[in-house]
């Protein structure tokens, strides 16, 4: 698919799409640009993690699948082998879809570039969603539940795996918050605001405010040694969309401290770490 074709199909498939005016069009701006800057490399070395992607709950054949923050397609790819009659790929970032075009079958996918808070798609278009680390990375939660609730078909389902609110408790995690305040000052209130990831128990309310029926919810932790080099490096890519607004100086300054904090905490072997993800699994059981 050309340039002019990939632009064709946003456009076409995303009529009445909103652009930024709610308040959190800061995040989001930031998240595009970090998202951007990534999509050259992304998941090219070792230090990208791949999401979770659990086996497929829900998809039926002759489903319409939609995967929120579809990224680069690594989480789509595996549900062009499920029955769906088609998959949809929505992500905030040009760079990532861009790079999604190469990986992604031309036959029963399409993508768009869109808001999860604001989706371009019609009511009751969806049969099924999935999202795979994607929606922590958003500002406001409730907004987007509604949103997927608003899309999916009575019957409709969504299984979504994302970041929790104790991975923020990791010692490379409030190293780089450290860091970042010491720079940054004020200023890093907004900066770390960017990055808020749920409870279980705010990821339950929001889904069941939005209407939706718990089908399952659990949190998953898993433990680990790592090399302090890695930790600082991966987590200063992830946080890219952070990074990002910061000048040259104070870029660089934050990653040599990060990386130095990071090495004087580890021991023989190695530095404490951890993964802490919540999946839910919810139906729209009423219209």
């Amino acid at each position: 698919m050309s340039s002019s074709q990939w632009t064709a199909l946003i456009t076409s498939t995303a009529p009445g799409y909103v652009t930024d005016t709610q308040p959190a069009a800061h995040a989001r701006k930031a998240i595009r640009l970090g998202y951007d800057i990534r999509a050259k490399d992304f998941g090219a070395n070792s230090s990208h993690q791949q999401p979770t992607v659990p086996k497929d709950f829900g998809v039926k054949s002759g489903d319409v699948v939609l995967d929120i923050g579809c990224g680069t397609g690594r989480s789509t790819v595996p549900l062009v082998a499920s029955p769906a009659s088609q998959i949809v790929g929505l992500d905030l970032s040009r760079g990532m879809l861009k790079r999604a075009l190469e990986t992604l079958p031309p036959t029963r996918t399409s993508l768009i570039e869109g808001d999860a808070e604001v989706l371009p798609l019609g009511d009751t278009s969806i049969d099924h969603i999935e999202s795979r680390r994607a929606l922590s990375h958003l500002p406001d939660q409730c907004t987007v539940f509604q949103e997927m609730w608003r899309v999916l078909r009575l019957g409709g389902t969504l299984d979504i795996t994302q970041f929790g609110d104790r991975i923020l408790g990791r010692p490379i995690e409030r190293i780089f918050r450290s860091v970042l305040r010491d720079i940054t000052g004020a200023r890093a209130t907004t900066l770390l605001g960017l990055f808020r990831p749920p409870s279980i128990g705010s990821i339950e309310a929001v889904s069941r405010a939005a209407g939706f029926e718990t089908v399952d919810l659990h949190a998953t932790t898993t433990h680990r040694r790592v090399d302090p080099e890695r930790a600082a490096h991966s987590l200063l890519l992830a946080t890219t969309y952070i990074c990002a607004q910061l000048d040259t100086a104070q870029q660089t300054s934050l990653a040599e401290r990060v990386r130095v904090a990071a090495k004087s905490q580890a021991d023989s072997d190695g530095l404490a770490d951890w993964t802490y993800e919540i999946r839910l699994r919810a139906r729209k059981t009423v219209s």
